[in-house]
């Protein structure tokens, strides 16, 4: 194989690379939490949150609250919708075998690119019963100190619905009541700028060093 074709392969392999953005490593999770006081669900609802984001970021999993992370009994659907078209994103359904992490169970979802300063809503359906109780966290006008969320996240506030199913909820945003039951996890995406300004550099070093060995030969 010629150098230079040597060279545009080794170039568009590594643009690949660059542009996973990640996707092996390890994700961030929206919320952390501590140990919450806890409430069952007893009226079908969906709990939600709004944020933008602070950077564009991909979605990867998405999670629901397991208070005893001991296994959930229902299944518990849960999404990310556009905050303006209110478009439903990506789904999963939540529930017995799904993967603990932390206080939550999650799932794997295909990569869904979210942009930043876009609004958003992530949301998960309890069907009501005293099975898989949710968190619930209840302060004047912000968050307590058990919960965390990503600085990423861009977290603007709590929305809520009742309803018999999943459902882009419309009731808020709320920032002085919070109920925890839908999650999220993310990937950070590189910048197409942090991109080009790689492939360019690595591509006059890679050219400078044929340059180099056809002057000397």
């Amino acid at each position: 194989m010629s150098t230079p074709r040597r060279l545009l392969l080794y170039l568009l392999t590594l643009l690949c690379v660059v542009a996973a953005g990640g996707a092996a490593g390890a994700d961030t999770i929206a919320f952390t939490l501590q140990s919450e006081f806890t409430t069952p669900s007893l009226t079908p609802t969906t709990d939600g949150f709004l944020f933008r984001p602070t950077n564009a970021i991909a979605a990867t999993r998405l999670g629901y609250y397991d208070e005893f992370q001991d296994g959930l009994v229902l299944d518990h659907p849960v999404g990310i919708f556009d905050g303006l078209t209110q478009q439903l994103l990506v789904q999963t359904t939540v529930g017995p075998g799904s993967t603990l992490d932390g206080l939550f169970r999650f799932n794997t979802v295909p990569r869904v690119l979210l942009q930043a300063n876009h609004p958003y809503v992530l949301a998960g359906f309890h069907p009501g019963g005293a099975e898989d109780a949710i968190a619930i966290s209840q302060v004047g006008g912000a968050l307590d100190a058990g919960v965390t969320p990503s600085p990423l996240l861009g977290y603007q506030g709590y929305l809520f619905d009742f309803g018999a199913g999943l459902t882009f909820p419309t009731t808020g945003p709320d920032t002085t009541f919070f109920a925890f039951g839908p999650n999220a996890a993310f990937d950070v995406v590189p910048e197409p700028s942090s991109i080009l300004l790689i492939v360019l550099g690595l591509a006059g070093l890679t050219g400078w060093r044929w340059w180099g060995r056809r002057q000397a030969g």
